[in-house]
């Protein structure tokens, strides 16, 4: 119901003032949501106003603001969690500053609020948002830093920065039996956990030490407690980067992860035979 609501306040604002652009009229609607100051994760920037949102539209205010990013630094290496952090300016009053890495927002948006992660803890503070670096393998990164002020005026700002992580690489074995046999089952699972959030490369493979006119598939999956993907291969072993990451202790996301492969399954008697195979997932994350 939220995507009528706003594409209606956005279509009176571009009716009051046609020269917006998208970003603008975004902008507009963000800085005249709520109190007009604060975020959260449960609301965004809070309820829109259309009134407030139509009453900004009219020209005034044009002046972008200035965004001064000053962690990252330009060129510099990071690893684990750090803070990215800007200092911006603008002649009439700042919103909010989002935080861009690899197109997703990065943390949560720094606002005029005191107090908490993601927001400006003092006037003259940096405006500050958490950042785990582990959802990236190790490489060239690039932070884009969007200031808006409270009339929707925006200002980008591009720092290039490198992640360096070291990698952990856990070991998973088990002996399955397909069609399951006692204690002998057809896939396995192994829970793991990770400080921090990170991305997950898994590599499986496996040695039959029975096959009786077995056609079926071999799979692996990764679930994190809130997402799941698996990965279906007649071929002779899988290397597989999953698109979720794996959540970790130290951080909000603390779901269980499990990591598992197996056989797709037969039942006695039908033809598709029978097998038993040694398995072996290798899992791979920064940490």
């Amino acid at each position: 119901m939220a995507t009528p609501v706003v594409s209606g306040i956005a279509g009176l604002v571009l009716s009051r003032n046609p020269a917006l652009t998208a970003s603008q009229v975004k902008g507009i609607i963000e800085a005249t949501a709520g109190d007009g100051k604060s975020f959260d994760t449960t609301t965004g920037f809070g309820l829109v106003n259309a009134a407030k949102a139509v009453a900004a539209a009219a020209p005034g205010d044009t002046t972008p603001p200035a965004v001064n990013v000053i962690s990252p630094a330009a060129g510099s290496t990071v690893s684990k969690l750090f803070n990215l952090q800007a200092t911006p300016t603008d002649n009439i009053g700042m919103h909010h500053v989002d935080f861009v890495i690899g197109g997703t927002r990065a943390g949560l948006p720094g606002t005029a609020s005191v107090g908490g992660t993601g927001k400006k803890v003092a006037p003259t503070s940096a405006w500050t948002t958490q950042w785990e670096s582990q959802r990236y393998w190790n490489g060239p990164q690039t932070l884009t830093a969007i200031a808006f002020d409270a009339a929707g005026n925006l200002a980008n700002q591009d720092v290039p920065f490198a992640v360096l992580n070291s990698y952990k690489t856990v070991t998973l074995t088990s002996h399955l039996c397909n069609p399951p046999a006692g204690a002998c089952d057809y896939y396995f699972l192994d829970a793991v956990m990770p400080q921090y959030t990170a991305v997950a490369h898994l590599q499986v493979n496996w040695t039959y030490t029975k096959s009786d006119n077995y056609t079926g598939r071999v799979w692996a999956t990764l679930a994190n407690g809130v997402s799941q993907e698996i990965f279906f291969t007649s071929q002779s072993s899988i290397d597989w980067y999953p698109g979720i990451t794996l959540c970790g202790t130290l951080t909000d996301c603390t779901m269980a992860n499990n990591v598992g492969a197996g056989m797709t399954r037969v039942v006695k008697g039908q033809k598709g035979g029978s097998a038993e195979a040694d398995f072996t997932i290798t899992l791979t994350y920064p940490e």
